[in-house]
């Protein structure tokens, strides 16, 4: 491998966890290091965030056409065909997820390979081929695709885009992707995949001064530059409605709120919360089958099953649950009995080098554990009635029929839209 002099000098460096190092590269991209030399196996994943502002402001279904350009682009000097057989060649175990939130890039690759492993993914990340004929086959994948989504499908990744869910990614139906061309993939392309808006994590067998000479060598020259204007246009989707409906008349409903992140949240927070709503017990009427989660980044998601009978006392038994966890909230003994899995599963973390890795990418601010200790109740609850705060919530039925849109309205969940064919 070569080897770049005075490199200390180009790099700032930092130790924030045991075994975990991180750099910062001049461009503004964030490096992590989590060394384990047990096995001759590197990992890496690049991860740019997708500002919520922006994701709200682009032309419905940019976001998802972008992600589809960048999964079946050429990168580099390849094409697509070729780059996927020269990955094959060396052995590497590619990845890629677009998201609301983020684009991810990801490869698994022997150590002994590591340089070619990082030039494929900067390849990846800052020379894809987006090319006209690229983004218009990708674009006419998509129409076709959103034609043929159920109506159910696109009613629940809607409401998950409303409430700003990470893995939402919208897919427009019939016009909604016919002004979406090659200049205005392009432009989304720079505004967002930027160097001061990604971090890179590497898990494995190198060291740390191997990781800086890599990351300089291959990633270095990635920006930073001025950053385009957006040209995505304006959000072709209207306003998410309070409350939307699709009826079917048949025997099971579903009933679904969604709380929207409010501000930046706390993640030591959002984090002992998440895991005491998953196991909360929520049955306010007899039969009704109720589960709250949090996801990591947002947003709760409370979801009501009713069948036959039971599901006329749908909406009131959720507005009774969000108004107990709202007012109620969790006790002293929850919260420890919450911290004693919480260090249970820190102490698994390194069992898991792909969830390790992941969590790495979406908390780059590592949060010390002691933030974690010093929780309070007080805290959680100050927290959760934030969450749930009315004016943040939406909410979705899916089935049921008029007498239960009508209980709804009655429960207070707001005039429902009806969502048709």
């Amino acid at each position: 491998m070569r080897i770049l002099r005075a490199l200390p000098a180009l790099v700032s460096l930092a130790v924030w966890g045991q075994g975990t190092q991180t750099f910062k590269l001049p461009t503004g991209l964030t490096c992590i290091l989590v060394e384990n030399h047990e096995r001759p196996l590197v990992r890496m994943e690049l991860s740019v965030r997708v500002e919520p502002e922006l994701a709200a402001q682009v032309r419905d279904g940019s976001l998802g056409l972008l992600a589809r350009v960048l999964e079946n682009a050429g990168a580099g000097p390849y094409s697509r065909a070729e780059y996927n057989r020269a990955a094959d060649d060396l052995g590497l175990q590619l990845s890629f997820e677009g998201r609301r939130d983020a684009f991810r890039w990801g490869l698994l690759t022997d150590s002994r390979a590591q340089e070619a492993a990082m030039e494929f993914l900067a390849n990846a990340v800052f020379r894809p081929v987006v090319d006209s004929p690229t983004v218009e086959g990708q674009r006419q994948v998509l129409i076709k695709k959103g034609m043929a989504t159920p109506l159910r499908e696109e009613a629940i990744a809607r409401f998950l885009w409303a409430i700003q869910a990470p893995e939402a990614m919208l897919v427009p139906k019939g016009a909604g992707l016919d002004h979406l061309e090659f200049p205005e993939v392009l432009a989304l392309y720079q505004a967002l995949v930027r160097p001061e808006h990604a971090v890179l994590v590497l898990y494995g067998d190198l060291s740390l001064a191997q990781a800086r000479e890599l990351a300089l060598l291959h990633l270095g020259v990635w920006g930073p530059a001025p950053a385009p204007a957006v040209t995505a246009g304006a959000p072709s989707v209207q306003a998410a409605p309070r409350f939307s409906a699709l009826l079917d008349g048949g025997p099971v409903a579903e009933l679904w709120a969604g709380a929207i992140r409010r501000g930046e949240g706390r993640p030591e927070v959002e984090e002992l919360l998440g895991m005491l709503l998953e196991g909360i017990s929520l049955t306010p009427f007899d039969g009704l089958d109720l589960k709250v989660t949090l996801q990591p980044s947002g947003p709760m998601l409370l979801k009501a099953t009713g069948r036959d009978a039971t599901r006329d006392t749908l909406a009131v038994g959720l507005v009774v649950a969000l108004n107990l966890l709202r007012t109620h909230g969790f006790s002293d003994g929850d919260l420890a009995r919450a911290k004693v899995r919480w260090r249970a599963r820190k102490a698994t973390r390194t069992l898991h080098p792909q969830a390790l890795v992941r969590r790495l990418l979406r908390d780059a601010a590592n949060v010390p554990d002691s933030a974690v200790e010093a929780l309070t109740a007080k805290d959680i609850n100050a927290a959760l009635a934030d969450w749930l705060e009315p004016e943040g919530l939406r909410f979705l039925l899916l089935g049921g029929d008029g007498g239960l849109l009508q209980a709804g309205e009655k429960a207070g969940l707001g005039k429902a839209v009806l969502l048709k064919p």
